[in-house]
């Protein structure tokens, strides 16, 4: 939910969705990783780091997560937009 949500520029109502994924399952490297990623585009660069550097240490490999981590402070994260979506 959380990433259709922001695919639709519903950066408030992302955030929410995936809080509420969060609490019902506190470990969802999905949810954690859309949080992170709407966290970023509000700008909210030190929240933003602190959940991808969450997901990075639950799922190592998750592509996603090291994506958004590198381009952290980057215009749109430029460097994987094509390759990466929200998940």
């Amino acid at each position: 939910m959380g990433s259709i949500l922001f695919e639709q520029g519903e950066l408030d109502k992302a955030v929410e969705a995936s809080n509420k994924a969060l609490a019902i399952e506190p470990n969802s490297t999905n949810a954690l990783n859309n949080l992170g990623i709407a966290l970023e585009q509000f700008g909210k660069l030190d929240e933003a780091l602190v959940v991808f550097i969450t997901v990075h240490f639950l799922r190592r490999h998750l592509r996603a997560c090291t994506c958004s981590l590198t381009g952290i402070g980057q215009p749109s994260s430029t460097q994987c937009s094509s390759q990466v979506k929200p998940i």
